[in-house]
């Protein structure tokens, strides 16, 4: 099942529904046409609120739907590519955002070096972060992001003043529905209403001060538009192993990018049961699972351009398209090298 939010042509309300048989058709009109009333179905909070009793309700709908659709009314089915689609969570409830992905945080660790130390002491560093990062078990650590600076699908990204160097970073994105504290390990799958693309846009010159400061990354994530979710949220069911989906990346026609799921550290029922051991997690929270080994600019020295098309594919969960915005305010001095095809943002 993939559920998204959306607004039909020329109707400025939000739909709450699902993506079938290449259509999309919302909650309220599937009640409509089963004369059901089902609540927690009419937004994507109270889905969220009242889930896997939501997602039941929704099961039983769509069941309905697949046998009765070759009967229906075309006037309840609108193609995909008619609708805009919203950022599926809006806002996410809280964000999470763990680094389960060791062979990126080496590869990244070694470009913030290349850039930010200089010789002699640059190879040392770089020979102790090859050896730090040698084990793929990587620790489950996280920061919180800005869950009220989410964008989705076709949005627009802006490009802060404050960074020349403008990053991507897919990740596959887990959405918990009801987790409480102490949650029993065999009860854990029940908590995940499904998973999305998550794309952290990260500004890559200032992240190393802000990380240094001991107090995780800010400004370098915590800018607006800095957080893409989408297109959909997918059940459980569709996904059969969340570490073994293949990723592509596709930058316009100039940069193209591959990785897997696969070389995550820790599966999402491992995070969730982690987080429960001390704490609720709120109905409604993304937990970004870490960036996607070779998946972005600074696991390979290659940069952002203003304009550009970014579309973040993965297997089963669909493809988030975003574009980065070409209308950029004058850019502020970079800590790193200028960058000449940036020249005319510079003046």
């Amino acid at each position: 099942m993939k559920v998204l939010r959306y607004k039909k042509p020329n109707d400025s309300d939000i739909q709450f529904g699902v993506f079938l048989n290449n259509f999309c058709i919302s909650f309220q009109d599937l009640q409509k046409i089963n004369q059901v009333d089902y609540p927690y179905l009419n937004q994507i909070n109270s889905y969220m609120q009242n889930h896997p009793e939501s997602e039941q309700q929704a099961v039983s709908l769509i069941e309905y739907f697949r046998q009765q659709f070759p009967r229906m009314s075309s006037k309840y089915f609108i193609p995909l590519d008619k609708v805009e689609i919203l950022p599926p969570l809006y806002p996410p409830a809280a964000l999470l955002d763990f680094g389960l992905s060791p062979r990126h945080m080496k590869n990244s660790a070694l470009t913030l070096m290349k850039y930010e130390k200089k010789w002699p002491i640059r190879p040392v560093i770089r020979s102790l972060i090859k050896f730090f990062y040698s084990d793929k078990n990587a620790s489950y650590k996280y920061y919180k992001g800005n869950h009220n600076s989410v964008t989705g699908h076709q949005d627009l990204i802006q490009w802060p003043a404050f960074t020349s160097y403008l990053d991507i970073e897919p990740e596959l994105g887990v959405i918990v529905g009801n987790a409480r504290h102490n949650m029993p390990w065999e009860e854990i799958d029940s908590a995940i209403a499904g998973y999305t693309i998550f794309n952290d846009l990260s500004a890559r010159d200032v992240q190393w001060p802000e990380m240094k400061g001991m107090f995780g990354p800010t400004s370098c994530k915590d800018f607006k538009t800095s957080n893409g979710i989408g297109p959909f949220i997918v059940s459980r069911d569709e996904v059969s192993d969340p570490l073994d989906l293949q990723v592509t990346v596709n930058i316009g026609d100039r940069l193209y990018f591959q990785g897997n799921t696969s070389e995550y550290s820790r599966t999402p029922r491992e995070v969730i049961y982690y987080l429960t051991r001390y704490q609720d997690i709120a109905p409604g929270t993304l937990i970004g699972m870490g960036t996607i080994p070779g998946c972005c600019g600074l696991d390979r020295d290659e940069w952002l351009l203003p304009g550009e098309h970014v579309q973040i594919g993965m297997d089963n969960l669909g493809i988030l398209n975003q574009v980065i915005t070409d209308d950029l305010p004058r850019l502020q001095p970079t800590r790193w090298p200028a960058r000449p095809e940036l020249g005319k943002y510079y003046r």
